[in-house]
C-alpha cells in the first residue's frame, strides 16, 4: 500500500495534518450525495477533507473528491451533487488531481472525541504504507470536540516525543539520530 494523503487541519494560519482521531461524527461524504473513488494509490478513499475551527466550532471547509466510477478500465467522473451551495472550483495545478474541489464550505461538522494534528512531519520516518502517526511529527496538538463545539486544544509535542524515543529504541534505533527508515 502507498502512503495516503492525510486530511488537513487549518488553525492558526498554519496546515497541519490530521494524525489521528477518536470519537464519532467526522464528515462521511457519502452522507452528502457523493460516491468516492479510488483513482490514485496515494487516496484510497478517494478524498481529502480540509478541516477548521470557525467561531469555536468545527467546520468542513474545503473537499477534493473523486466523485465516479469505474467502467471496466475507463474512470468516469459523475455529475457533481449540490454542496453546501457551492459549485466546484478548478483543481490547482500541481497538485494530486481530483474530480471536483469545493472550497469555503464552512459546513458544521458534529464531531464528538479526539483529534490529533501534527506539523512537522520527520520524513526520515516515513513509511510508504498507509497514514502516519503522530509520533512521527515533531509538533502535535490535541482537538478535543463536544458535539462540534472545541471543548479544549493541548500541545502534546513532548508526550508525542517521548514516545516516539520508546519506539525508535524498542526497533533498535537510537532516538537522537533519525537515519533511514524504520
Amino acid at each position: 500500500m502507498t502512503a495516503q494523503l492525510p486530511d488537513l487541519f487549518a488553525l492558526d494560519g498554519d496546515i497541519h495534518h490530521l494524525a489521528g482521531a477518536r470519537g464519532h461524527g467526522l464528515f462521511g461524504p457519502e452522507d452528502h450525495g457523493f460516491a468516492p473513488s479510488c483513482t490514485t494509490t496515494c487516496c484510497w478513499r478517494g478524498y481529502v477533507a480540509t478541516y477548521t475551527v470557525l467561531e469555536g466550532r468545527l467546520v468542513l471547509d474545503r473537499l477534493r473528491i473523486n466523485n465516479g466510477s469505474w467502467q471496466g478500465r475507463e474512470y468516469r467522473c459523475s455529475p457533481p451533487p449540490a454542496f453546501g451551495g457551492r459549485a466546484p472550483i478548478p483543481q490547482e495545478p500541481g497538485s494530486v488531481k481530483f474530480d471536483l474541489q469545493y472550497a469555503g464550505i464552512a459546513l458544521p461538522v458534529a464531531f464528538t472525541g479526539g483529534i490529533l494534528i501534527a506539523r512537522g512531519f520527520i520524513a526520515d520516518l516515513q513509511v510508504h504504507m498507509g497514514f502516519q502517526p503522530a509520533w512521527k511529527y515533531r509538533q502535535v496538538s490535541e482537538l478535543i470536540f463536544d458535539d462540534g463545539a472545541l471543548v479544549s486544544r493541548m500541545d502534546v509535542s513532548d508526550k508525542v516525543g517521548a514516545d516516539r524515543e520508546r519506539i525508535l529504541q524498542e526497533a533498535g534505533r537510537p532516538a537522537d539520530a533519525e537515519h533511514g527508515p524504520i
